[in-house]
Parts: structure tokens; sequence; C-alpha cells
């Protein structure tokens, strides 16, 4: 990480194009700078596009359309590995927010909502799920936004292109290995996470049909978005 990070306030704002020498905050950006910040012009900020770019400004005026010099450049090269999450929303969304938060502070890639068969809830608002995305990164300053992939089906998900290992944690009584074991270091993970009342016996075939390895995570029996953010955690952890 670069040092203007560390010294820098935790005031960052995620732009798509962060190429000119002067930007500026969109409408909403700007009325948080201005209004809830209350941000004055000379102000130090950070800006990042969330792939990877982390530049330093400083506010040049404030108003509706706040408008940042970059001052200072610098690029994070990405993780060796990614970490993707498929996991079925839960019926309070509550926890569901809750874990994306700390998977997305811990170093989730990618998050891939999905609707099974014993799933409670059968909809999710994704622009609130991204909204929470971004507020965890700018907690913990992660130079890559993750990406949050449109709700879909099972059978949707068993279709994914997807280049690595890929595993369906899930609580039946069949020979699973535990996922600190079956991974390998570096690579990309897909790991599938079941709703409260976990996948059914086809949903559970259909994924090893679909190259997906039977995995567990201990010998609790633990809520969705816990096994999640476990996974998570055991994933990021093997490859510090």
């Amino acid at each position: 990480m670069c040092l203007f990070l560390i010294f820098a306030p935790m005031t960052v704002f995620y732009l798509n194009d962060l190429t000119p020498d002067q930007v500026v905050l969109n409408p909403d950006q700007s009325k948080h700078a201005a209004r809830v910040l209350r941000l004055k012009q000379g102000a130090v900020l950070v800006l990042s596009d969330g792939r990877g770019a982390w530049h330093q400004g400083e506010l040049k005026s404030v108003g509706k359309h706040c408008e940042v010099a970059i001052v200072q450049r610098h690029f994070q090269p990405p993780d060796a590995y990614e970490i993707h999450l498929a996991v079925a929303p839960t019926k309070n969304m509550n926890r569901y927010e809750w874990l994306v938060e700390k998977a997305t502070e811990i170093g989730m890639h990618q998050l891939l909502p999905f609707f099974s068969n014993h799933s409670e809830r059968q909809q999710l608002k994704q622009d609130r799920v991204e909204r929470v995305v971004e507020a965890a990164a700018k907690q913990s300053l992660r130079a890559y936004l993750p990406k949050v992939a449109v709700a879909r089906s099972f059978e949707s998900l068993m279709n994914l292109d997807f280049e690595g290992k890929k595993f369906i944690a899930h609580c039946q009584d069949s020979p699973r290995k535990l996922l600190k074991d079956s991974y390998l270091i570096g690579s990309n993970a897909l790991v599938l996470i079941g709703p409260e009342g976990d996948f059914s016996p086809k949903e559970v075939a259909m994924a090893l049909d679909s190259g997906f390895e039977p995995i567990t995570l201990g010998n609790g029996r633990y809520r969705t978005e816990t096994a999640a953010l476990m996974a998570c955690h055991t994933l990021h952890l093997l490859n510090q």
C-alpha cells in the first residue's frame, strides 16, 4: 500500500474514471463531501476506480459537483488468486448484509447470490447489496471493489464458466474434505453456501456432476452467513 494511504484521512470515493488530472464527483458523492463530511476547498481526498487505482486528490471546488485535482497516482497490483462466494440470500436480510460487509473487508472478490429449492427468500435488491460492498471497501481501503453478480437460479449457477477450483459446502451425510485440505493455494476458488435449509439432494448431485467438490468447514452446524464467512477467511488466510 502506498504511503499516502497510511496517513490520509478515511475519506475515500470510488469513481469509474480517474484518468484526467481533474475529476468531478457525482451528485451523491458531492452532497456527501459538502454536507455530511463538510469538506472545504483544499481538503485531501483518496480516490479509487475500484480496479487497482489509488489516487490522492485535492478538493478544488465545493458544491453540487465537487471538483477534485489529482495530485498523486498509485496502482496496486491485483491478488494472485480470487475468492468467489456463491451464497443463497438469508431470510433475515440483515444477516446477509452483515456477511457481505465482513467478506468484503476480509478479501472477497465476487459475490454470486442464487436461489435454490430451500431458499426462503426469492428476491434481492442488488443496488442495496452493492452499497454495502462499497461502504465496506471504503472502511477496509480495498483498491479492488468486489463485484456483485445478478441473483440467479441454482441451475443457472451450474452453467457458469469458472477458471479455478469449485466447492460446495453441504450438510449431507457423505464423504467431504475440509476446505483447507482441498484448496490449492494461489488458485481461484468458487464456494457454494446454501440457504438455511441446506441444498436438496438433487442440487448436491447436480453440483457434483458440474465439477464441484464436496467440502466441510468443520464439525459444527453453522448459519449460512457464518459458513460463508468461514470459507472466505480460510481462503484468504491460506494465501497470506
